[in-house]
């Protein structure tokens, strides 16, 4: 890493030194000398150059000018503040070329992948998004153009009736799927340097700050948008990611929104199933790229509708049970009642779904769901869904953990109604340690649960 370091920072002084002498050369920089400098510092990444999004905001402002700099990536209220040296980041005033250059789509591409790629940092979160609002607002005007120009030279050629480039142009077709998902992967980041557990609990739900739910909506948003576009069709990964905030939302209405975005997923994966026969767009892709949702999908749509428990809505456990069920109806019943080879491979191609089998994970995550259920009406229903959860578990060879064990304790704590006799809160308890002690080592988690009683 420190030989690669050395290697690029050499090559940012050389090209740096090139671009704040072109005077004396007669040369004048473009967009592309800009873009490959940029491209180079992109391509070491910020565990090569800690202070990489600094030395890039200085490229920026020789390339556009510091008030030019501040408009691209959204932060005008900082117009006041001081040039930066290149080499550095730090804050003196560098030597700019007497000639601006306007940014291109693959500008705008290069620096938000930078931004969003920027760890627990909120400020390059936002530069990211908007980065990416200019480059949709950019796309759109290039599409409305073309469309309003019959004589385009590259619409003749290609003789199509809704784009007006070639499909082969890399800049025409961003921002692509993947400058959405580094967006939704900043946004996640930036959410989890706050609250690294991924599962909902009684601390996360009772505080979670307001701008989560924001980015869990506006993340919708941006899959509303994704899907107009065939350069940026979501992917599996999108939709985990999206799922993956609304289950840090803190939002009471989180379950249904992962219910909703499980089905645009199922959608989508018919769609580009039936149309890989039939050419068009969805032919290329491979089988990983049809977003078919899996079990890590039906995972975090559950630890979804444990969100909404923990904010008292009615009957969220038995949505998160459904969930499960909805899971073990799309697995096979077995190899052997299919018949022949042909017969079998059709059903588990076009029927069954194997990847969403439920694993533990799936199980623990129902189970803490139930843990969160707040309204006294359902928690009778939430205590039977959760052993009945373990259960299943047990029976299909699943070892729960530790975790999974803690959790049905304070189930037993939170759940049985107060009235109920101490003797058999103590009593269930005592059973589900013991069935803990049968399967993982005690631990201090297990414990403490113990304690609460």
């Amino acid at each position: 890493k420190k030989h690669v370091r050395t290697a690029v920072t050499e090559a940012e002084k050389l090209l740096l030194n090139e671009l704040q002498n072109v005077d004396s050369h007669g040369l004048v920089p473009n967009v592309v000398s800009y873009n490959l400098l940029i491209d180079t510092l992109s391509r070491a990444g910020h565990g090569v150059i800690p202070n990489l999004c600094d030395r890039v905001d200085a490229v920026v402002e020789m390339m556009v000018g510091r008030e030019g700099f501040l408009l691209l990536v959204g932060e005008t209220d900082r117009a006041n503040t001081p040039w930066l040296d290149p080499h550095t980041g730090s804050g003196t005033a560098a030597k700019s070329p007497t000639q601006h250059v306007t940014p291109d789509m693959f500008t705008k591409h290069l620096l938000l992948g930078i931004y969003a790629s920027k760890s627990s940092d909120r400020r390059y979160t936002e530069r990211a998004k908007h980065l990416l609002a200019s480059m949709e607002e950019s796309r759109e005007r290039k599409v409305a153009s073309a469309a309003g120009d019959s004589t385009s030279p590259k619409r003749r050629r290609r003789g199509t009736a809704d784009r007006g480039w070639s499909e082969d142009d890399f800049f025409m077709t961003l921002p692509n799927r993947e400058t959405y998902n580094a967006v939704l992967r900043s946004l996640l980041q930036t959410s989890e340097a706050v609250q690294t557990n991924a599962l909902p609990s009684d601390e996360y739900n009772t505080n979670t700050p307001a701008a989560f739910e924001e980015d869990a909506i506006y993340a919708t948003g941006l899959l509303d948008a994704m899907i107009r576009h065939e350069a940026s069709q979501p992917s599996k990964f999108t939709y985990n990611y999206i799922l993956r905030l609304w289950a840090k939302s803190g939002a009471r209405d989180a379950g249904l929104h992962a219910e909703d975005i499980l089905s645009r997923m199922e959608v989508r994966s018919a769609i580009c199933a039936g149309a890989k026969g039939g050419g068009g767009g969805a032919a290329r892709l491979s089988p990983a790229e049809i977003p078919k949702p899996d079990a890590l999908c039906y995972q975090n749509a559950i630890a979804c509708w444990g969100v909404s428990a923990a904010k008292s809505y009615p009957a969220a456990a038995s949505r998160a049970m459904m969930l499960l069920n909805k899971m073990e109806a799309q697995c096979s019943p077995g190899y052997e009642s299919f018949g022949n080879d042909d017969v079998r491979n059709y059903l588990l191609d076009h029927i069954y779904n194997e990847s969403v089998r439920p694993n533990r994970f799936v199980f623990a995550t129902l189970i803490m769901s139930c843990a969160c259920t707040q309204l006294d009406a359902d928690k009778a229903d939430a205590l039977r869904i959760a052993f009945d959860a373990y259960n299943r578990m047990i029976d299909m060879g699943l070892a729960p953990n530790s975790e999974t064990y803690a959790n049905l304790l304070k189930i037993c704590k939170n759940l049985l109604p107060e009235e109920s006799q101490r003797d058999q809160r103590n009593q269930l308890s005592q059973t589900v340690f013991e069935a803990a002690r049968d399967h993982v080592s005690a631990n201090r988690s297990i414990s403490d649960s113990v304690t609460m009683f």
